[in-house]
């Protein structure tokens, strides 16, 4: 998920659908059924950051299918495709308790319950098993961690610090 300026990517444009200019979506995150609940929106362009009407949403076939005001065909829409979609942070849903986006962990330390720091969070990777946590050591080199129960103990963004206990030969690198 990238972010810039307050805001935050909740999906991609993907390929167009229909001769009206209509085009897939592909969500970022756990809830793709979120973009389904949003009319407005930003596209960061050439010239910036602007605002675009989504006039439809609908799911087709498992997919999200948005139609943006006044690209009216395929050709123009076309140009919208692979460029991400952005809502201000203030937008975002609450998530329940125990959960976080990833950019509320991205850049936390990871460390072991008896304090040993691993580097830092880089980026959350989304699989439809698990997430993986892309942790960075000092000195560059990245390891991966599945983000379960099992693994990740102790989650405190407040104090941007997240505890695990890593399996068995994860970090012998170090």
């Amino acid at each position: 998920m990238n972010s810039k300026d307050k805001r935050i990517a909740i999906g991609r444009f993907g390929r167009t659908r229909g001769v009206h200019g209509e085009i897939y979506v592909i969500p970022y995150g756990e809830y793709p059924e979120r973009i389904l609940n949003i009319e407005q929106v930003e596209i960061e362009l050439a010239e910036g950051f602007v605002a675009a009407q989504l006039t439809k949403r609908e799911t087709v076939s498992g997919k999200i299918v948005v139609k943006v005001d006044g690209y009216d065909t395929p050709e123009i829409s076309r140009t919208l495709t692979n460029r991400d979609i952005f809502i201000p942070f203030d937008e975002l849903e609450s998530l329940p308790d125990g959960e976080h986006y990833a950019f509320e962990l991205e850049g936390c330390t990871v460390e072991s319950t008896d304090g040993k720091t691993f580097g830092k969070l880089k980026e959350v990777e989304s699989y439809p098993v698990s997430d993986l946590y892309v942790i960075e050591s000092e000195d560059g080199k990245r390891f991966r961690l599945p983000a379960v129960k099992e693994f990740v103990l102790e989650i405190d963004t407040k104090k941007r610090k997240i505890v695990i206990a890593p399996p068995d030969g994860l970090f012998e690198a170090l």
